[in-house]
């Protein structure tokens, strides 16, 4: 059967799954980084000084923002906004589709740039008070997962747990795939999307970072998420992202390390 305009660009379901995995493998890969981070380090002048706005961009990026329906819709309306005139050929209207896709893109860098920079600026001017408590309570989830415990962690005051199905809805009543280019096709369906944690406006980004944290634990509470691991040799012991379910050690310095240690052990022949 043919597809229809609507379907062609539409990711299919182990499209999907393969981003999805990828994302949280690069989401979990973050927050091993985020557990091996030194505030103080980070904002010191020895450091590149793209270090911080690096990290501050990851932050953005991996879920300091709420998630749901709400930020998709300028994406929907700017990406199914009707032509400002008419097109005669099927190619003239792929190309207007695509200019438009390029101006969304340049607008969302645009933005996610100042983003950054305004989260950078705070990480500089107060690195304990920022980072201090996200770096701690990284730590606490990612042992937990590695050693099969439990996290309690209290929402900040003012916060609340969101269940927006709206997107679902919105996606529903807009052609939307026929205004999407490949490489924009996977926005309009990000993880997590229905579930956030709403955060009050203009809150401090101490307690935005509760939406990361919050986040964090969904990215965990994955296939992705059971890779994580506790180096097993006894002098490392450093938490990774496991690549398959039966590597036990973080690398092969550490692997081959703990066979010598072994051979080494071994009383000698006579």
């Amino acid at each position: 059967m043919k597809k229809g305009k609507d379907d062609r660009l539409a990711p299919t379901a182990a499209q999907q799954a393969r981003w999805l995995s990828r994302i949280r493998r690069e989401a979990i890969g973050f927050l091993i980084e985020i557990s091996e981070t030194d505030p103080v380090a980070l904002v010191s002048p020895n450091r590149p000084p793209g270090d911080v706005l690096n990290f501050a961009s990851k932050l953005r990026e991996f879920g300091l923002e709420p998630r749901g329906a709400m930020h998709l819709k300028d994406l929907v309306a700017t990406l199914v906004a009707p032509p400002e005139r008419e097109t005669t050929t099927e190619a003239e209207e792929v190309e207007q589709l695509m200019e438009g896709a390029r101006s969304f893109d340049e607008q969302i860098a645009a933005r996610k740039l100042a983003q950054a920079q305004a989260i950078a600026d705070q990480i500089k001017a107060r690195p304990i008070r920022t980072l201090g408590p996200l770096v701690t309570n990284i730590k606490r989830l990612l042992a937990a997962m590695a050693g099969g415990g439990d996290v309690d962690l209290p929402l900040p005051a003012g916060c609340a747990l969101r269940f927006d199905a709206s997107y679902q809805k919105l996606i529903e009543g807009t052609r939307v795939w026929s205004h999407v280019s490949p490489s924009s096709a996977h926005r309009m369906q990000p993880p997590f999307l229905m579930v956030s944690l709403k955060v009050p406006g203009g809150a401090s980004l101490s307690t935005r970072l509760a939406v990361f944290v919050f986040h964090a634990m969904q990215a965990l509470d994955s296939e992705e998420g059971a890779m994580v691991r506790r180096c097993r040799r006894e002098a490392c012991r450093r938490i990774f992202l496991a690549a398959r379910p039966t590597k036990t050690f973080c690398g092969r310095q550490c692997a081959n390390a703990v066979s010598f240690e072994r051979h080494a052990k071994k009383p000698a022949k006579l």
